[in-house]
């Protein structure tokens, strides 16, 4: 599929190698949650991807995570973890619109 893309939409030399790096990261997490390993999956690439360091990553616990269906958005939107934020009123969390 990668090669596809190069092919057909001529990407830069530094776009192919970003694809390239960005797949390199992410494919051992989701080896692993294929695996069944859903959590070491998401240790692997929760991390890089938002910019934890590993004791943050380790004190997230249920409540610190915020599914589109719990803040009544539509099901595609991202989830939303808050670190350190307590929230009387998770409702009234905005819902950001889809582009």
């Amino acid at each position: 599929m990668l090669a596809e893309w190069k092919n057909t939409a001529l990407p830069s030399k530094s776009e192919v190698e970003g694809a390239i790096a960005g797949i390199e990261h992410v494919l051992p997490g989701c080896r692993m949650s294929a695996r069944g390993h859903g959590r070491l999956g998401a240790g692997e690439i929760l991390p890089e991807a938002l910019g934890l360091r590993p004791s943050e990553l380790l004190g997230i616990v249920g409540d610190d995570v915020m599914l589109p269906e719990d803040r009544a958005c539509e099901v595609l939107m991202p989830a939303v973890i808050g670190l350190g934020i307590c929230s009387e009123h998770p409702s009234e969390t905005a819902c950001l619109p889809s582009s």
